[in-house]
Formats: C-alpha cells, sequence, structure tokens
C-alpha cells in the first residue's frame, strides 16, 4: 500500500497515482488547490450532514481508513468525488435571466480618469469605423 501524506510526494503527473494509495488532507487540498484547513471544514461539514441525515451533492466521502488519527482516502474515492461533484449552476447561484441586463453602463460626463487625471468627454468616448 502507498501512503502520501504530502504533496512533495506526488508524482508530477497525478493520473500516475495508483487508486490504492491513500491520501492525506494536505495532500486532497493540494490536488484541489485549497488550503489544508478548507478541507478540514469541508469534511467536518461533510460528515455533521451524513450524521443528520441531509447529505448533499459534493459532499466529501468518509475517510476509507485512519492512520495514526489522521483520515486518509484512496486515490480512487478521490477521484469519484471528484467526477461527481456538481458542476456550475447546480443548484447554486441567481436563475438564468433574472440579473439585471448587461450593456453599456451610463457614466455622467466629464470625469477624471482615476489613473492619469485626463478629463473625459464624450468626444473620447466616441467609436471610430475600422
Amino acid at each position: 500500500m502507498v501512503l502520501i501524506d504530502t504533496p512533495d510526494q506526488l508524482p508530477k503527473k497525478h493520473a500516475d497515482v495508483p487508486d490504492e494509495a491513500l491520501i492525506s488532507i494536505a495532500v486532497w487540498a493540494h490536488l484541489q488547490g485549497v488550503k489544508p484547513e478548507t478541507v478540514r471544514s469541508n469534511r467536518v461539514r461533510s460528515e455533521a450532514r451524513r450524521k443528520a441525515g441531509t447529505p448533499q451533492a459534493g459532499d466529501m466521502p468518509p475517510s476509507d481508513r485512519m492512520v495514526s488519527k489522521a483520515p486518509m482516502w484512496r486515490m480512487a474515492s478521490y477521484r469519484a468525488w471528484l467526477t461527481s461533484r456538481p458542476g456550475k449552476g447546480a443548484g447554486a447561484g441567481r436563475p438564468k435571466g433574472t440579473g439585471r441586463p448587461l450593456g453599456p453602463r451610463k457614466v455622467a460626463l466629464p470625469l477624471d480618469c482615476p489613473h492619469c487625471g485626463h478629463v473625459i468627454t464624450a468626444a473620447d468616448l466616441v467609436q471610430k469605423e475600422q
């Protein structure tokens, strides 16, 4: 059994990590691109929801094994979790079409450029034909 408990033990290609390898919170965080504390918080929330009977899509899976009181997951569990996470717009955010319409904003002219101090007038904003 392969035990990977620090990110520097990962091979350059993460696909080369065998499915049966055990990874730690630090490695999970590195693979996700977040801090280990974020993974710890997500784990606690996921466990609390499972215990309450209200799990959510995207919750972290339960650890596959404890090694010296530290939770460890098989790389296969991480990969399965990663592919099963809900995507963009999966129950979060504002429904499509309910926001403020995008388009040109109205600005009171003249106004001073915050970068160079130049006074911007309507003549400066006229688009030239190409």
